[in-house]
């Protein structure tokens, strides 16, 4: 489902065939970096991600050098739950 939700934005129309769209988990691995930058301890966000190892956590917050565009979301009642 993420993939259609990802699609869905429109965010990746014309993206280069030589580019991919990115993944769930990669996606995921950008939040935790960025709890990270924020101040969060490496605890407070295995508990978010629901990790049952501190070390699973801090990989996924290493290498994240690439470049990423911030946007601003907001789901109503309509779209939460909502069948893609």
């Amino acid at each position: 489902m993420f993939t259609e939700v990802r699609n869905a934005t429109g965010l990746y129309i014309g993206l280069p065939k030589s580019q991919t769209p990115p993944s769930f988990h990669e996606v995921r691995s950008l939040a935790s970096d960025r709890f990270k930058r924020m101040g969060y301890n490496v605890k407070s966000v295995q508990q978010l991600m629901a990790h049952t190892d501190e070390r699973v956590t801090q990989s996924y917050q290493a290498g994240h050098g690439f470049d990423y565009k911030e946007i601003s979301i907001y789901l109503d009642v309509k779209a939460i739950g909502r069948e893609f």
